[in-house]
């Protein structure tokens, strides 16, 4: 009995660490910053749960693996990794995944599947809980991160050079646009955001009758949302808003509150959102004419450039460059994935070398 609780004990702690360092994790001293990192934390984690829950049930002399409701189409998509590794363009990649991010090949998949039964096989519902209260503080640490690099001081550039400011990235990479903090790219760090708000936002609800909690709880959905906004992806943005409905319809049609206190966080927590999102601007091209920054643009008076004896009409930053954008550069992007599926209808061109099939 004393190893099966070691074994709970080691499982449990482990998830905990789990959803805490992943999002935070990086090192300069892999060839790849953020997500290569992160995958390998993750491997070793997923060694760990696995060989204590293996102990475990070899303790209990029982193989038991929890039944869930989504078995078969978890199952059917891992025997879709499978065969399709196994047809594969480049089997190397296929198993590990792309090169300098070894996520999103077989054994990462393997991985995924593995905790997801671990998880819901030795856990219950006060672990859950308390794995998302590890969820949000690992959420407010990558958003603490992030917030001054919006502001052009970055803590990477201070850790790694020295310098408080945002000098370390190249243009590719300009945090003061586009917030990544630890996770590395925008689109992953809007994509965590507005995960995590609607849990934040539960939880400013759920302690009510606790003002102080319940206030912290929305301080720190409206930090995040400001990083939703910093991070200025169309996608993120859109598809938190999509979610913010959806949460405050399922709240009502539960009916877990007075209807008056309901109306009354309904009303304060999307005017702080609103407000936010103009005076901060919004990722949306039709949207953010309205906003603070874009209504002081306009109305700036043009500056007059001191005449010169040349009278060539100065350069604009970016006037030499033709670049695509990016609504039309997903629409290649999925045109050549049309065309590879094409080719090879049955297994595409196995796991994670859609790099190589493009082409």
């Amino acid at each position: 009995m004393k190893l099966i609780s070691y074994c709970n004990r080691v499982i449990e702690y482990s998830f905990y660490a789990l959803f805490f360092l992943v999002p935070l994790v990086f090192s300069g001293s892999t060839s790849e910053l953020f997500e290569l990192n992160k995958m390998w934390l993750t491997f070793g984690l997923t060694a760990i749960i696995g060989t204590a829950w293996a102990s475990k049930m070899v303790a209990q002399k029982q193989f038991a693996i929890q039944k869930t409701p989504i078995d078969i189409f978890l199952l059917l998509f891992l025997a879709s990794q499978i065969i399709s590794s196994l047809f594969s363009l480049d089997r190397h990649i296929s198993w590990l995944g792309y090169y300098s991010r070894f996520n999103g090949g077989l054994l990462s998949t393997i991985c995924y599947v593995l905790l997801y039964y671990a998880f819901v096989s030795n856990l219950q519902i006060k672990h859950v809980l308390r794995t998302l209260l590890v969820s949000l503080a690992s959420g407010f640490c990558v958003a603490l991160w992030g917030f001054p690099s919006h502001f052009g001081a970055d803590p990477t550039c201070l850790m790694f050079r020295g310098t408080f400011d945002t000098s370390c990235w190249t243009d590719a990479f300009k945090p003061t646009v586009r917030a990544f903090s630890t996770l590395g790219q925008p689109e992953w760090l809007a994509a965590y955001m507005a995960f995590l708000l609607p849990l934040s936002l539960a939880y400013t609800l759920k302690n009510r009758t606790k003002p102080l909690i319940s206030y912290g709880f929305l301080a720190l959905s409206v930090f995040f949302y400001l990083l939703e906004i910093f991070s200025y992806t169309r996608a993120g943005f859109l598809g938190f808003w999509i979610v913010n409905i959806i949460f405050w319809t399922a709240v009502y049609f539960k009916n877990l509150f007075p209807k008056a206190y309901f109306v009354r966080m309904l009303v304060i927590v999307n005017v702080i959102f609103l407000l936010c999102t103009f005076v901060f601007n919004a990722p949306l091209g039709s949207f953010s004419k309205y906003t603070l920054p874009e209504l002081t643009a306009k109305a700036a008076p043009a500056a007059t450039p001191a005449p010169t004896q040349n009278t060539a009409a100065p350069a604009t930053p970016g006037s030499e460059l033709d670049v695509t954008d990016s609504a039309d550069i997903r629409l290649l992007v999925w045109n050549g994935a049309v065309k590879a599926w094409e080719n090879n209808p049955l297994f595409g061109t196995g796991v994670e070398t859609f790099a190589f099939a493009y082409y």
